[in-house]
Protein backbone atom coordinates (compact mmCIF):
# COMPACT_ATOMS: atom_id res chain seq x y z
CA UNK A 1 0.00 0.00 0.00
CA UNK A 2 2.96 2.18 0.89
CA UNK A 3 4.48 1.78 -2.36
CA UNK A 4 1.67 2.68 -4.43
CA UNK A 5 0.29 5.59 -2.55
CA UNK A 6 4.27 6.68 -3.10
CA UNK A 7 3.44 6.27 -6.81
CA UNK A 8 0.34 8.05 -6.71
CA UNK A 9 1.91 10.85 -4.86
CA UNK A 10 5.31 10.81 -7.72
CA UNK A 11 2.53 10.69 -10.71
CA UNK A 12 0.47 13.91 -9.34
CA UNK A 13 3.90 15.90 -8.99
CA UNK A 14 4.51 14.59 -12.52
CA UNK A 15 1.49 15.30 -13.71
CA UNK A 16 2.58 18.48 -15.80
CA UNK A 17 5.60 16.50 -17.09
CA UNK A 18 3.14 13.37 -18.22
CA UNK A 19 0.45 15.89 -19.80
CA UNK A 20 3.04 16.58 -22.83
CA UNK A 21 5.40 13.45 -22.82
CA UNK A 22 5.48 10.53 -25.31
CA UNK A 23 4.52 8.00 -23.14
CA UNK A 24 5.76 5.42 -25.38
CA UNK A 25 8.83 7.27 -25.20
CA UNK A 26 9.38 7.66 -21.58
CA UNK A 27 10.86 5.12 -19.14
CA UNK A 28 8.07 4.26 -16.22
CA UNK A 29 11.29 4.28 -13.55
CA UNK A 30 10.00 7.84 -13.54
CA UNK A 31 6.81 7.03 -11.88
CA UNK A 32 8.48 5.16 -8.56
CA UNK A 33 11.50 7.46 -8.01
CA UNK A 34 11.32 9.79 -5.48
CA UNK A 35 14.10 11.96 -6.31
CA UNK A 36 12.28 14.14 -9.09
CA UNK A 37 11.92 17.59 -9.80
CA UNK A 38 9.46 18.94 -12.43
CA UNK A 39 9.88 22.50 -13.93
CA UNK A 40 7.15 24.31 -15.26
CA UNK A 41 5.90 27.62 -16.54
CA UNK A 42 3.94 30.32 -14.27
CA UNK A 43 2.35 33.48 -15.44
CA UNK A 44 5.32 35.13 -13.92
CA UNK A 45 7.95 32.86 -15.46
CA UNK A 46 6.87 31.08 -18.73
CA UNK A 47 9.87 29.83 -19.43
CA UNK A 48 11.15 28.79 -16.66
CA UNK A 49 11.31 25.12 -17.65
CA UNK A 50 14.35 25.91 -20.54
CA UNK A 51 15.77 28.57 -18.08
CA UNK A 52 16.29 25.79 -15.67
CA UNK A 53 17.45 23.56 -18.53
CA UNK A 54 20.00 26.35 -19.72
CA UNK A 55 21.09 26.58 -16.12
CA UNK A 56 22.70 22.70 -15.69
CA UNK A 57 25.75 24.18 -18.63
CA UNK A 58 27.00 26.26 -15.50
CA UNK A 59 27.13 23.33 -13.26
CA UNK A 60 28.00 20.31 -15.73
CA UNK A 61 31.95 20.02 -16.83
CA UNK A 62 30.23 17.53 -19.95
CA UNK A 63 27.05 17.52 -20.99
CA UNK A 64 25.12 15.57 -23.55
CA UNK A 65 22.23 17.05 -25.08
CA UNK A 66 19.19 15.34 -27.29
CA UNK A 67 18.11 18.70 -28.51
CA UNK A 68 14.56 18.95 -30.77
CA UNK A 69 14.67 22.84 -30.65
CA UNK A 70 16.93 25.65 -30.10
CA UNK A 71 16.55 29.62 -29.47
CA UNK A 72 19.35 32.15 -29.31
CA UNK A 73 19.74 32.85 -26.15
CA UNK A 74 19.93 29.44 -24.53
CA UNK A 75 22.35 29.25 -27.70
CA UNK A 76 24.61 31.91 -26.43
CA UNK A 77 24.55 30.68 -22.93
CA UNK A 78 25.87 27.02 -24.24
CA UNK A 79 28.64 28.94 -26.34
CA UNK A 80 29.63 30.77 -23.39
CA UNK A 81 29.96 27.90 -21.10
CA UNK A 82 32.26 25.99 -23.82
CA UNK A 83 34.43 28.92 -24.64
CA UNK A 84 34.91 30.33 -21.32
CA UNK A 85 34.06 27.64 -18.80
CA UNK A 86 35.43 24.41 -20.23
CA UNK A 87 32.54 22.55 -20.64
CA UNK A 88 32.47 19.53 -22.89
CA UNK A 89 29.51 19.41 -24.99
CA UNK A 90 28.10 16.27 -27.45
CA UNK A 91 24.61 17.74 -29.15
CA UNK A 92 22.47 15.20 -31.13
CA UNK A 93 20.25 18.07 -33.26
CA UNK A 94 16.99 17.36 -34.78
CA UNK A 95 17.14 17.86 -38.68
CA UNK A 96 15.20 21.62 -38.08
CA UNK A 97 17.89 22.48 -35.69
CA UNK A 98 20.66 21.67 -37.96
CA UNK A 99 19.21 23.92 -40.35
CA UNK A 100 18.54 26.62 -37.81
CA UNK A 101 22.32 26.69 -36.97
CA UNK A 102 22.78 26.76 -40.15
CA UNK A 103 21.43 30.72 -40.39
CA UNK A 104 24.08 33.82 -39.52
CA UNK A 105 22.55 34.42 -36.36
CA UNK A 106 23.42 30.48 -35.23
CA UNK A 107 26.19 29.95 -37.35
CA UNK A 108 29.09 31.94 -35.56
CA UNK A 109 28.23 30.95 -32.10
CA UNK A 110 28.09 27.26 -33.11
CA UNK A 111 31.40 27.51 -34.80
CA UNK A 112 32.71 29.60 -32.46
CA UNK A 113 32.11 26.79 -29.64
CA UNK A 114 33.27 23.74 -31.97
CA UNK A 115 36.19 25.87 -32.68
CA UNK A 116 37.76 24.83 -29.38
CA UNK A 117 37.34 21.17 -30.10
CA UNK A 118 35.17 20.53 -26.97
CA UNK A 119 31.59 21.20 -28.58
CA UNK A 120 30.45 18.30 -31.20
CA UNK A 121 27.46 18.75 -33.17
CA UNK A 122 25.58 15.37 -34.30
CA UNK A 123 22.33 15.45 -36.49
CA UNK A 124 19.66 12.88 -36.02
CA UNK A 125 18.10 11.95 -39.35
CA UNK A 126 15.01 12.07 -37.54
CA UNK A 127 13.13 14.98 -35.31
CA UNK A 128 13.79 14.18 -31.31
CA UNK A 129 10.50 13.86 -28.96
CA UNK A 130 12.27 15.78 -26.12
CA UNK A 131 14.69 17.03 -24.65
CA UNK A 132 17.05 14.90 -22.98
CA UNK A 133 20.55 16.39 -21.27
CA UNK A 134 22.94 13.83 -19.45
CA UNK A 135 25.26 15.98 -17.16
CA UNK A 136 28.76 14.72 -15.88
CA UNK A 137 27.56 11.34 -14.04
CA UNK A 138 24.93 12.34 -12.30
CA UNK A 139 21.75 14.75 -13.37
CA UNK A 140 19.12 13.78 -16.28
CA UNK A 141 17.13 16.42 -17.44
CA UNK A 142 13.93 15.45 -19.74
CA UNK A 143 12.57 18.54 -21.42
CA UNK A 144 8.72 18.41 -23.26
CA UNK A 145 6.79 20.86 -25.21
CA UNK A 146 3.69 21.41 -26.35
CA UNK A 147 2.34 21.19 -30.34
CA UNK A 148 4.06 24.67 -30.76
CA UNK A 149 7.04 23.60 -29.53
CA UNK A 150 6.79 25.98 -26.25
CA UNK A 151 8.38 24.57 -23.23
CA UNK A 152 5.83 23.08 -21.07
CA UNK A 153 7.98 20.76 -18.59
CA UNK A 154 11.43 20.21 -17.10
CA UNK A 155 12.21 16.96 -15.33
CA UNK A 156 15.23 16.09 -13.27
CA UNK A 157 16.08 13.28 -11.44
CA UNK A 158 19.64 11.66 -10.54
CA UNK A 159 17.85 8.57 -10.19
CA UNK A 160 20.24 5.64 -11.30
CA UNK A 161 17.58 3.71 -12.85
CA UNK A 162 16.43 6.37 -14.91
CA UNK A 163 19.70 7.79 -15.91
CA UNK A 164 20.74 3.74 -16.86
CA UNK A 165 17.30 4.50 -19.85
CA UNK A 166 18.95 7.65 -20.47
CA UNK A 167 21.83 6.35 -21.88
CA UNK A 168 20.74 3.88 -23.77
CA UNK A 169 18.24 6.34 -25.13
CA UNK A 170 21.58 8.95 -25.74
CA UNK A 171 23.19 6.02 -27.02
CA UNK A 172 20.73 5.00 -29.60
CA UNK A 173 20.00 8.51 -31.09
CA UNK A 174 23.95 9.29 -31.18
CA UNK A 175 24.93 6.10 -33.05
CA UNK A 176 22.05 7.07 -36.18
CA UNK A 177 23.33 10.62 -35.82
CA UNK A 178 25.91 12.07 -38.70
CA UNK A 179 28.83 14.25 -37.29
CA UNK A 180 29.35 17.82 -38.62
CA UNK A 181 31.91 19.51 -39.07
CA UNK A 182 32.80 23.57 -37.97
CA UNK A 183 32.59 24.18 -41.65
CA UNK A 184 29.49 22.72 -42.37
CA UNK A 185 27.88 25.88 -39.81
Amino acid sequence: MTQLLDTVATTAELSAFLRYAPIDAINTDLLTTADVTVTTPTDADPYAPARKQTEIVHRADRLRVLLPATDLESTRAVTDAVTEDGLELESVVSPSVAATFETPEFKLLVSEGMSTGRSTVLVSPTELPYYLGLADEEAVQIGVADDEGIPRALLETTDARVRQWAEGVYSEYRDAAEARQTDDF
